[in-house]
């Protein structure tokens, strides 16, 4: 038995009509309506309520409430600001109640200091003497104090005058500080003069090298040296300390004596 084309079409052109049928019935769009509240029961305002895999959504109101239209068996995520987020698949009921759970604010903390940190942190490459290493190298002078740091060297006039070279750099170029504030002495433009900041009472030495530099001003081309002393007492002492060093160099007949005292009373502090 033979079937004409007409017929062949009718037949292909009503399972085309019945599937169309069949998806609409799946996709079935429906007005879900509802309210958004936290876990005390408080209406969420601004929640948003996003159709997912859409660009469709809509926002809670005063009350917490909202009205969007979805399929069926469409997902809503729901979300606010403080809050973890919520996943519902919609189905034949139309009233939704949807309860948020407060979550965890991630929290940016930015410290500051009026007072300038005596290490050069914001800065590299550097290179720091303390403790035991600067007991060992500490010589009269901060020049020869420095000279075997990498990059450093010192030029030599006399048993006091003596300032470090930095990358080839001395004089006005490198900037000596002491404490953060610069030793503002003549040493920068007269190297037969002797630098105020003392390295045998130092409690850490900074050299700071490299384009960095040009943080602290163009004075500081070649480097930065930072002395770093209790000269500015940061907390009252329980006991006082005196500390006492001489040196002796039989070959230049050099001597030199260095005494640190610190202590505190009465709410003063003395160095």
């Amino acid at each position: 038995m033979s079937i004409s084309p007409t017929c062949k079409r009718y037949s292909v052109l009503a399972a085309l009509i019945s599937l169309t049928f069949s998806v609409s019935a799946q996709q079935q769009v429906q007005r879900y309506t509802g309210v958004v509240t936290d876990q005390q029961g408080q209406p969420l305002k601004s929640a948003r309520i996003h159709l997912h895999g859409r660009q469709q959504y809509v926002y809670a109101d005063e009350q917490g409430k909202f009205s969007i239209q979805a399929p069926t068996n469409a997902e809503l995520h729901i979300s606010a600001a403080g809050y973890g987020d919520s996943f519902v698949t919609v189905g034949d009921e139309s009233q939704l109640d949807i309860s948020l759970t407060a979550g965890g604010i991630e929290r940016i903390v930015v410290a500051a200091s009026g007072i300038h940190k005596y290490n050069l942190e914001m800065a590299t490459p550097v290179s720091v003497l303390a403790t035991e290493e600067l007991s060992r190298r500490t010589e009269p002078t901060l020049g020869e104090t420095l000279k075997y740091e990498p990059g450093v060297h010192a030029n030599y006039y006399g048993p006091v005058a003596s300032s470090p070279i930095i990358r080839g750099l001395d004089g006005p170029r490198v900037r000596v500080m002491n404490n953060g504030l610069s030793t503002g002495d003549v040493s920068r433009i007269g190297p037969d003069h002797a630098i105020t900041a003392d390295a045998l009472t130092a409690q850490q030495i900074e050299v700071l090298r490299g384009p960095a530099t040009l943080l602290y001003g163009s004075g500081a081309i070649g480097g930065v040296v930072n002395v770093v002393d209790n000269r500015i007492p940061r907390q009252l002492r329980a006991n006082s300390e005196t500390k006492l060093e001489t040196r002796y160099v039989d070959v230049s007949d050099e001597k030199t004596v260095a005494l640190n005292h610190e202590g505190s009373g009465n709410n003063i502090a003395w160095h």
